[in-house]
């Protein structure tokens, strides 16, 4: 396996790599290894603001050519002749298909590492920018506003206090009252 510089990805994100069949077994090379993915995007990242925006006759090409090559959905196609895009010949594709059948599988524990990579760069990413602090803030003061004993609502007060008057006047027995009354 051969690795790619820094130098040579800057010019393939350059489109300076013309041979239609190298750029293809980069492609595929960057499927395969970690660390040509990597610096690949450092160069991306490196170069994005020097890159020039697609154009939107371009983009909707490139987007039509995707779905034909996916196969999923239907391609409508438009009335500008076919012959202004570049089509690839038969020898190229079939070419990838067969460097992609021939492309080792990764194993599941190269995957699991990869996912748990991901998620401690993520974790690490949060712990940094402070997100947990902020949410273990916020669930202290919601357990602290369900311990604050609730205030007695008004109705309950009235009932005592109405209670409490009515156990007063039967307290109080009246002076002559009514024979019966014990």
């Amino acid at each position: 396996m051969s690795h790619r510089s820094r130098d040579e990805w800057k010019l393939y994100i350059a489109g300076e790599i013309t041979d239609d069949r190298q750029r293809g077994l980069w492609e595929d090379h960057l499927y395969e290894c970690d660390l040509c993915l990597e610096l690949y995007t450092e160069c991306l990242e490196f170069l994005s603001p020097a890159l020039p925006l697609p154009d939107e006759a371009d983009t909707e090409r490139m987007i039509d050519q995707i779905l034909a090559r996916s196969g999923s959905l239907p391609v409508v196609q438009e009335a500008a002749p076919m012959a202004a895009q570049k089509q690839e010949e038969p020898e190229e594709s079939l070419d990838r298909t067969e460097a992609k059948k021939h492309r080792k599988a990764r194993s599941p524990r190269r995957t699991a590492l990869t996912h748990y990579a991901i998620a401690a760069a993520a974790t690490f990413l949060l712990m940094t920018t402070g997100v947990f602090g902020r949410m273990t803030d916020q669930f202290s003061l919601v357990h602290t506003e369900q311990k604050k004993p609730l205030a007695t609502p008004v109705s309950d007060k009235l009932m005592e206090q109405t209670f409490a008057f009515f156990d007063s006047l039967h307290a109080q027995k009246p002076k002559g009252g009514h024979p019966l009354e014990p």
